[in-house]
């Protein structure tokens, strides 16, 4: 998922990157956001608790 957070650092908007998620792993909408709220957990742990 490195792609996605070079687009998070981009500041894609949440809609541009469910469609990211939805287009690379072939799922569901909700699948996607599922996907993509975990991933901006994971995220802003990563490199916003500092």
């Amino acid at each position: 998922m490195d792609e996605l957070h070079v687009l998070i650092r981009q500041q894609a908007s949440y809609s541009d990157l469910v469609d990211w998620i939805r287009e690379k792993e072939d799922c569901q909408y909700l699948t996607a956001c599922a996907k993509l709220n975990a991933e901006l957990k994971r995220y802003r742990l990563k490199y916003l608790a500092s």
